[in-house]
């Protein structure tokens, strides 16, 4: 896993070199990320008697889609940002969710319709479409992990929450810049929830659209949660596996992926205005 995520660093590394983005720039690297990641997925997943080069075209294609429709949910995202308009949001957060589950699906080696997703912190709402219509509830632990210290830094803003999908906390607390100890953070985001900080809150719509990204940033790496589907079913007790509490559990191993690939962006690059993930928030903030 270490290998894949300096590979990952380098991937995003080469969109950060000249120190500043576009959408070009942007559309390239979310589409490229869905068809890179879902093609090597699906062929890790790919069964017996499929063909290694099919499988890959095939996982390629489907999380090129995943991933085109990501980028244009963060676009959506700069239109909010810019406009204040909170009816940008969930018609981006439907988009998004659409996106993550065609470059997961891809990364499976499932068709893209068969399995879909929305998060809405640690809730799962999957829609499975293999036979029949079929919904189910998933508990996702990490992200459950990451609600709770978001949780303990300040008060949820309920309004900001119903508006955008996405559990929102307002903080007093003064948080400093990595690396700048005289710029103070207007906002974190630590798995998928989002914490705003300082006074006043009621005007921080572009910091949110900013934080926001970071939320999809980290839910698109769920296309790396089929690569440990195998081992993990061979490491957990069958019947453990067959109860239906582990039928309402999904191991958001994205959470983890997503802020080692941050911190490892953040051990090569000691100015945090220059982060590729940064990079990519604050061209959406206000875009």
């Amino acid at each position: 896993m270490k290998k894949l995520l300096i590979f990952l660093f380098l991937f995003t590394y080469a969109y950060s070199l000249d120190g500043q983005t576009n959408n070009t720039k942007e559309g390239f690297y979310n589409i490229g990320f869905g068809a890179i990641f879902g093609g090597f997925g699906a062929v890790i997943n790919k069964k017996k008697d499929q063909k290694v080069l099919d499988v890959f075209v095939k996982g390629m294609g489907q999380g090129a889609l995943g991933g085109y429709l990501i980028f244009e949910s963060k676009r959506l995202i700069g239109r909010f940002g810019k406009t204040q308009n909170y009816s940008y949001v969930w018609p981006s957060r439907l988009i998004n969710s659409a996106g993550n589950s065609i470059i997961e699906n891809a990364a499976s080696n499932r068709n893209f319709w068969e399995r879909w997703h929305l998060n809405i912190g640690f809730n799962r709402i999957e829609i499975l479409t293999t036979e029949k219509l079929k919904l189910r509830y998933k508990f996702m632990p990490f992200s459950f992990g990451t609600f709770v210290r978001n949780y303990s830094k300040g008060r949820m803003d309920i309004s900001k929450t119903l508006k955008t999908g996405i559990f929102v906390f307002n903080s007093s607390e003064n948080v400093s810049v990595d690396g700048y100890s005289n710029i103070l953070l207007d906002g974190s985001t630590f798995g998928n929830s989002i914490v705003l900080y300082g006074n006043p809150i009621s005007d921080k719509e572009d910091i949110l659209a900013h934080e926001i990204i970071h939320v999809y940033q980290n839910e698109s790496f769920v296309v790396f949660n089929p690569y440990l589907e195998r081992p993990i079913e061979n490491l957990i007790p069958k019947k453990v596996v067959a109860t239906k509490f582990w039928s309402h559990i999904y191991l958001d191993f994205n959470t983890i992926y997503f802020n080692g690939a941050y911190q490892i962006d953040a051990t090569f690059n000691d100015d945090y205005f220059k982060r590729f993930f940064e990079q990519e928030a604050y061209f959406y903030q206000k875009k």
